[in-house]
């Protein structure tokens, strides 16, 4: 039997108060940093996922997103490898349609259920851009969330599904544009996304022969603060003990990964026995069906919504905000830092060092090294040494400087295990870094030579206090 396995959320650091846009305007979005896409943010929720798992246990990753930073390139593989997973498992992209979360959960639960997959990782990030002051401006937040889809030791069992396909133009972007466009609200809410979810929630219900109280709790996509509640009225739902909250207010319409990190939420307030209801919608809608087992109650553990906005930081102001978004470009403050990415060939030599973040460990003296090199530093043996991954290392910053002219931050981090690397900061504030203070690294965005978009990791400062 199929089922959910685990889950992780990642949220920015940044978040965006809505009267910087409007002085009358209230509540917060996420917001992604400059350095980060769907594809950080997923590499960061899937780290999340797994964490204490083994991850050799992974036997598929689809990525759902509307946001890929590439027309024509797979992103899953780069998420693989950058979570270091196995190399021989399936990988899969799904994007177009923001339900393309709830259909990769789909996809996953299929490839378990026929196929004989024994764990499938699903992630969805979407970093969705609306034109400046626009009212989708206000509402679009940045954010990912994946979950483990596994066939044994599961903690909320697949039930039923059931979908429906609707061809309409209501939430769109045009290829190569930047801007997500919509049409007239009433119009696209009342016969698109309220008819649409209506009937396909309603197709589930009938398909195992339930009515609405024989689910406990509703993970539903939602544009707005109110569509999904006029849903779930009609089909004879309460509002308020069996509806999750969007939080539309507090990270704004995240896109794809929206029902996937309200299932999670759900999964951490239930209990055994409970039957509980995730729907997406973009172009038709899904509804899937989950029975909890005695599992659930280890949801609990898991890092949720609350937890990530009470770490949550705001962004000075709105100029910062454009800048994160790409819509203000900015000379580089030297000619030399320009076009400085590296050529395809040579990431692809070192892409375990680059993507994956593995160091070197000597077998002689065990003393750790990054980058990697064929001499240790400490006993002079040649040529004897394993990989290790420093990725997911935490360590203290041993020493720090920043570039008053670009505004960045270089620093040195000690790793716990051994090893040291000397990269750039990120998510920080200067005034606030400390030597020995807690750090741990994060996959980001570095060179961007307009075709090639490349990645590393950067040091951060814990955000949370347990360690991850």
């Amino acid at each position: 039997m199929a089922g959910i396995k685990s889950f992780g959320i990642y949220l920015p650091l940044w978040r965006l108060p809505l009267s910087l846009i409007s002085p009358n305007l209230k509540g917060e979005k996420a917001v992604a940093a400059l350095d980060e896409d769907s594809v950080t943010m997923a590499v960061s929720a899937s780290q999340e996922c797994l964490r204490g798992l083994d991850r050799k246990i992974v036997d598929g990753l689809i990525f759902s997103s509307t946001t890929s930073p590439y027309a024509e390139k797979q992103l899953a593989s780069l998420i693989a490898l950058a979570i270091d997973l196995r190399p021989d498992i399936f990988t899969l992209d799904i994007g177009g349609s923001l339900k393309a979360g709830t259909d990769a959960l789909k996809v996953a639960v299929d490839t378990i259920q026929v196929r004989g997959a024994k764990n499938v990782l699903v992630v969805a990030a979407d970093c969705r851009t609306a034109s400046p002051g626009s009212p989708l401006e206000m509402s679009l937040g940045d954010g990912a969330s994946a979950i483990l889809v596994g066939r044994d030791d599961v903690m909320a069992e697949f039930e039923d599904s059931f979908s429906i396909a609707n061809e309409m133009m209501d939430i769109w972007r045009a290829s190569g544009q930047s801007f997500v466009k919509t049409w007239e609200e009433r119009f696209i809410v009342g016969e698109g996304y309220q008819d649409i979810m209506i009937k396909t929630m309603k197709g589930l219900m009938d398909k195992q022969g339930l009515k609405s109280s024989d689910y406990h709790r509703l993970a539903l996509y939602t544009p707005d603060m109110r569509s999904h509640l006029q849903v779930a009225k009609e089909l004879g739902f309460d509002s308020k003990s069996q509806v999750q909250d969007p939080s539309l207010s507090k990270i704004g319409n995240i896109g794809t990964p929206q029902p996937l990190l309200l299932l999670g939420e759900i999964l951490k307030k239930a209990h055994e026995g409970e039957r509980l209801m995730v729907a997406g919608y973009g172009g038709g809608a899904d509804a899937l069906s989950f029975k909890t087992t005695q599992r659930v109650s280890e949801a609990q553990r898991l890092r949720g919504l609350e937890d990530y906005l009470k770490s949550m930081r705001n962004i000075p102001d709105y100029l910062s905000y454009l800048k994160s978004r790409g819509l203000i470009q900015q000379d580089p403050p030297r000619p030399e830092f320009g076009n400085t990415a590296p050529s395809a060939t040579s990431v692809w030599r070192e892409r375990d060092q680059i993507f994956g973040m593995k160091g070197a460990r000597c077998k002689s003296c065990k003393t750790i090294q990054f980058p990697p090199q064929r001499v240790c530093v400490q006993c002079h043996t040649k040529d004897q040494f394993e990989l290790i991954r420093l990725a997911d290392c935490k360590g203290k910053l041993f020493s720090f400087s920043r570039d008053a002219l670009t505004d960045t931050v270089m620093g040195m981090i000690d790793f716990d295990e051994g090893g040291r690397m000397f990269g750039s900061l990120t998510d920080c504030f200067f005034e606030e870094l400390k030597v020995d203070m807690p750090v741990g690294m994060q996959f980001r965005k570095t060179f961007f030579d307009g075709e090639k978009q490349n990645y590393f990791w950067k040091i951060s400062p814990q955000r949370f206090n347990e360690e991850g």
